[in-house]
C-alpha cells in the first residue's frame, strides 16, 4: 500500500538521476560558467496521483493507496526552471517519467532475483 499525503494533486518535478548527473558533468566541464548556479530537473511536473497510477500500471498490479493528512509545510508545486541550464550548458533532460519509472522497475525486478 502506498501512502499519499493530502489529496495527491500536488505537483512534483520528478527527474531521472542520469539527467541530473549529465547536468552536473556539463556544468563541471564548462569553464565559462564557473561558480554559476543552475537549476536541474525535468521541468515537467506531474501530480503524485499520476505518478502512483503510472507505477501501478508498470507493475501490472491493482492500485492500493491510502490518503492521509497532508504534511505540514509541504508545498503544492515543485517545478524546476531549467532555462539557464539549457542556454549555458545545453542541458536537456532525456529520460521521460514513463521511461524512468520503467527503468527503475526493471532494475528492482532484476536485483530481486
Amino acid at each position: 500500500k502506498i501512502l499519499i499525503y493530502g489529496d495527491g494533486e500536488q505537483l512534483r518535478d520528478f527527474t531521472y538521476i542520469s539527467d541530473i548527473v549529465n547536468g552536473l558533468i556539463l556544468s563541471a566541464e564548462k569553464k565559462t560558467t564557473k561558480g554559476e548556479v543552475f537549476n536541474l530537473g525535468c521541468s515537467n511536473p506531474i501530480s503524485v496521483n499520476q505518478l502512483v497510477d503510472k507505477m501501478y500500471k508498470i507493475a501490472d498490479k491493482p492500485k492500493n493507496v491510502k490518503y492521509v493528512d497532508e504534511r505540514k509545510g509541504d508545498v503544492d508545486v515543485t517545478h524546476s526552471d531549467i532555462t539557464k541550464a539549457e542556454k549555458f550548458l545545453n542541458y536537456h533532460p532525456k529520460i521521460t517519467i514513463d521511461k524512468g519509472l520503467q527503468k527503475t522497475y526493471d532494475w528492482i525486478i532484476e536485483w530481486e532475483e
